[in-house]
Parts: structure tokens; C-alpha cells; sequence
């Protein structure tokens, strides 16, 4: 199991009224302070430049300056939370045991959002090194409160969780060990249950079994639900994708293989996006289904040209096995309609190569077949900082899944100019269009988003646990309707 201890290296406390001899002076771009205190005269060739730092030693205080940078968007959450980042590198790179913000911020807000980058930016996936990091600096904050602090650790911790859970080998993570991860949220109030290979051949999850039936780690889909009101209902159904390895089953992957250990990024952030509402105790009833499996090559591997059926009997031509996600999000998105019946239903997946070449890093794909639905997500992308661009869901394109065999194919059709469109986004989208008929839906592809190979906002290359904040957030719009 991942213990949070194991892999966030940063102690957050609000300050006391004793100053620690140590302060942290935050100086945006502009050359001002970010925060409250009178701040030692800054040297003329300090800019406040992001990553720029001077130590000031007077006496037996020291001050350190550390530069910001200027925000892109005046007060947004992401730029507070670089500032945070930029405060913990500093006190990484100096060796510091323990170190105090020279002041209070001007807002819970912005203190909340620093608090959020710096615990982000503690990030250490050492555990599977001999000797794991044992240093684990304190920081302290002034004027924040015990609320905003919590709020600030449930986020953090939450998707600190979400970067370990990507960042697992696959002989650490497989589909069991991802359920039993799952099944830790039961000691804050979140209802668990795994359903095994017995389980879903009874209840004819037969796409799902088809993906994961060569592995000797068996498929498994986790149901976790956090009943957050009174009455019943569920509000929001979220389906994550969880390969927790995808070799490309028999149509074997020729590139980046060694990376798809990332391929289970969307239910990584749909459990860890569950953990924040049960933590902070939301007002609001969600269920999460993640369908979780390894797509290897064996002797029962399914086969190109096979026509397999799914939970919804909707039945499937296989025409490669590398597109193996969306089938297995076919089975968990009837599951979730079928089970919960939610007002809005939402799925996370590193689906996509198409996507990140369209969007590189920074933004992930929306599909949505409901207005409203897509106007909460795309209001709780701009106000998180988790990016999305709209993208094309229009019946005008409903051949590009058609099968002369089965009712779908599991890739696109043959573009215009006769390049194959195995890997297209909206083919991807277009699939699961046909498992969601008669409910509110929306279908994140953020197969560009799960990893970052630069350090932005508190992230250091590697893991982003995007598509925890959004759907955070979403969740809070809902709620409020």
C-alpha cells in the first residue's frame, strides 16, 4: 500500500507568534512582496524572476529571496500555487530543516492555493529505491487557518496519491493491487467493492474480460461510492480508465511501451478526485467505476478481427487490440448507468496518442453530448487550471465507427486522404458515444495531460495527477444546483 508519508516530504504548520530565525521572502516580478513583512533591501541584479533566489544573512537571521515570477492570470489558484513550489525548491536546494513565510498572504485563497503548490512540489517517488528520503523539512505558514489548511492537504494529498498510483511499476500496481489501493477510501466514509473475474462473467462484462483475460493479473472493476447528502440519488458517475500496464495486446506497441504504466492515469485521478469529496466531507452523491486490467499478449489474448460482446450487448469488431481502452470503459460506463442511473456521467482516460499530439501537454479533450454539462466542466477547467479545449461530437461523423460485422468497430475509419485513423481522438470519442444513449455524458481524453516532462505550478516532470482538481470542482458545481 502507498502511504502518504512515503511519498509527500514536506511538513505544513501555521506559524506561531515566535518568528523561526529563517524567513522566506516571496518577491513576484515585479520586484514586490507577495506576502506581509518588511523584507531586507533587495540587491539591484535580483529581478524576481521564477527560480531566482539570494540568501541574506544578518546576524543570526537569515532571509530568503525567492522570485516568483509574474502571474500569467492576475490571482489564479495556478500561479499561487507555483509560488508555493518555488518556496519549497528554495528550501530543498538550501538544506534547510525548517523555515518560516516572512508574512500572511491577502487571502485564504491564495494561501490555500500555496499551500497546495508546495505540498505538490514535496512530491518524492523514491519508494522504490534502496534507501528511501527521509528528510522531511518543516515549513511554516503565517495566518493560516486550520480550515484552509486542511482544505489544502485533502487536495494535495489526494493528488500526491493519484502521481503515486501512475508512477507504479506494473509488477508493484497490478489491477488487484490498483482495487485494494481503491478499498483504503473506506476508512473515511467511502463505500468499496471490487467485483472479480467470477463477477463480471455472470454479469456479462465481456469487453472488459476480453482485455484483460491473457494477463496472469486478472481484470477486476472497482465500484466506490461516497453518499455525501440526504436522499437518494447519485448526482455524478465517474468511469476511469485503469490499464495498469497496455502492451497493445497482440497488435504490440512498438513505441514509448516502457511508459504504459501511465495508461491507468484516469482512474488514478477519478479514486483520488473521490478521496477529496469523502475527505472534505461534500454534499453530493458520486459514484466512481474504474475498470482495471493489463493488456498483454498470451495464449487466450483476444484477437484483430474478433467480434466480442459487451455489457450493454452492443456488440464489437476488434480491429486492432492497442484500442482496447475505450472498450473497456464501454462495460464500466453501462455499469454506471445501468447501476446509479446518475444525472451526469463522466469518464477520464488516457485514451488518445492523437490527443497529445494535437494538444502536446497542456490541455486535455472534452466531448460532451450535453450543453450544461459541458459548460460546468469547461467552468471548473478555467477555474482550476486543469485545461480542457471542446472538441467535436457531431452525428455527421458517426461512419468513422461503423462495422460491416458487429454494431462498432473499435477503431476509425480510413481518413479522406487514405491515412489509416487508428489512434483518433474523436473515433475514440465516437465509441463511447454508443454506450452512453439517453444520459448527460462527457468523455475527457487526457492522455496528453497524465505526465508533464517540465516543472510548472508545483509539478516536476513526471505524473501531473491532472483531472483531480476538475472533477473536484465539478462536483461542486453540481452541487449547488
Amino acid at each position: 500500500m502507498i502511504s502518504i508519508d512515503s511519498i509527500q516530504k514536506l511538513k505544513l504548520v501555521a506559524a506561531g507568534k515566535t518568528a523561526l530565525p529563517v524567513l522566506i521572502h516571496l518577491v513576484d516580478g515585479k520586484r514586490q512582496p507577495l506576502c506581509a513583512g518588511v523584507a531586507p533591501k533587495l540587491p539591484d541584479t535580483f529581478k524576481g524572476r521564477a527560480g531566482e533566489r539570494f540568501d541574506h544573512v544578518d546576524g543570526q537571521r537569515r532571509a530568503l529571496l525567492v522570485g516568483c515570477g509574474n502571474a500569467t492570470a492576475a490571482g489564479s489558484a495556478v500561479y499561487w500555487e507555483s509560488v508555493g513550489a518555488q518556496a519549497v525548491a528554495a528550501l530543498q536546494a538550501t538544506g534547510l530543516e525548517q523555515a518560516q513565510i516572512a508574512g500572511a498572504f491577502a487571502s485564504a485563497e491564495a494561501s490555500q492555493s500555496f499551500c497546495v503548490g508546495a505540498l505538490l512540489a514535496s512530491y518524492s517517488n523514491k519508494i522504490y529505491r534502496k534507501t528511501a528520503v527521509t528528510v522531511v523539512p518543516q515549513l511554516r505558514v503565517v495566518g493560516v487557518s486550520k480550515d484552509t489548511l486542511k482544505r489544502a492537504e485533502d487536495l494535495a494529498t489526494s493528488m500526491n496519491w493519484a502521481r503515486a498510483l501512475v508512477d507504479a511499476p506494473p509488477n508493484h500496481l497490478t489491477p488487484l493491487q490498483f482495487a485494494k489501493e481503491s478499498q483504503s477510501l473506506s476508512s473515511i466514509g467511502v463505500d468499496v467493492k471490487v467485483l472479480n473475474m467470477t463477477a463480471l462473467e455472470k454479469m456479462g462484462a465481456h469487453g472488459l474480460l476480453s482485455v484483460g483475460r491473457s494477463s496472469v493479473e486478472k481484470p477486476c472493476m472497482v465500484v466506490a461510492q461516497w453518499n455525501g447528502r440526504a436522499g437518494k440519488g447519485t448526482d455524478l458517475a465517474i468511469v476511469g480508465k485503469g490499464l495498469t500496464f497496455d502492451g497493445g495486446g497482440l497488435n504490440l506497441k512498438t513505441v514509448i511501451i516502457e511508459k504504459m504504466k501511465l495508461d491507468k492515469g484516469g482512474a488514478a485521478a477519478a479514486i483520488a478526485a473521490l478521496r477529496v469529496l469523502a475527505l472534505r466531507k461534500a454534499k453530493i452523491n458520486v459514484a466512481v467505476v474504474l475498470t482495471l486490467a493489463e493488456n498483454v499478449i498470451g495464449p487466450d489474448a483476444y484477437r484483430p478481427g474478433d467480434v466480442i460482446s459487451s455489457l450493454a450487448g452492443i456488440t464489437i469488431e476488434v480491429a486492432n487490440t492497442d484500442a482496447e481502452g475505450r472498450i473497456v470503459l464501454a462495460d464500466g460506463l453501462t455499469y454506471a448507468q445501468t447501476k446509479f442511473k446518475p444525472k451526469y456521467l463522466v469518464d477520464i482516460a488516457t485514451l488518445t496518442g492523437a490527443i497529445a499530439a494535437t494538444f502536446h501537454q497542456e490541455f486535455a479533450g472534452l466531448f460532451a453530448n450535453d450543453e450544461p454539462l459541458a459548460q460546468l466542466l469547461q467552468q471548473a477547467s478555467s477555474e482550476t487550471g486543469d485545461l480542457l479545449w471542446r472538441m467535436p461530437l457531431s452525428p455527421l461523423q458517426d461512419y468513422v465507427v461503423e462495422s460491416e460485422i458487429a454494431d462498432v468497430k473499435n477503431v476509425g475509419a480510413m481518413t479522406s486522404i487514405g491515412i489509416p485513423a487508428y489512434g483518433s481522438s474523436i473515433a475514440g470519442a465516437k465509441f463511447l458515444e454508443k454506450f452512453t444513449v439517453g444520459s448527460k455524458w462527457a468523455h475527457l481524453d487526457m492522455a496528453s495531460t497524465v505526465l508533464t516532462t517540465r516543472s510548472n505550478s508545483g509539478l516536476k516532470p513526471g505524473p501531473s495527477a491532472w483531472g483531480v482538481k476538475i472533477l473536484d470542482r465539478l462536483a461542486s458545481l453540481i452541487s449547488k444546483q
